[in-house]
């Protein structure tokens, strides 16, 4: 899988609403760890605004990034 078949809705949720590790994560698309590391760091510079969330979610997101 490539990271065009990379859910963003569903790796933000997976990642920091219910705390995958990124192994788990590279393991379900099928891409290395440093891909997954790439990926979230794009949707946290800005990119995490633009998806779908709920409000919650969002708070769930928000608190785990400065825990």
């Amino acid at each position: 899988a490539s990271n065009a078949a990379i859910d963003s809705d569903e790796l933000a949720s997976l990642r920091w609403i219910d705390g995958w590790s990124r192994a788990r994560l590279a393991q379900k698309y099928g891409v290395t760890v440093k891909s997954i590391q790439a990926y979230s760091r794009k949707l946290r510079r800005g990119q995490l605004e633009t998806l779908p969330l709920s409000n919650l979610e969002m708070k769930k997101i928000a608190k785990e990034w400065t825990s």
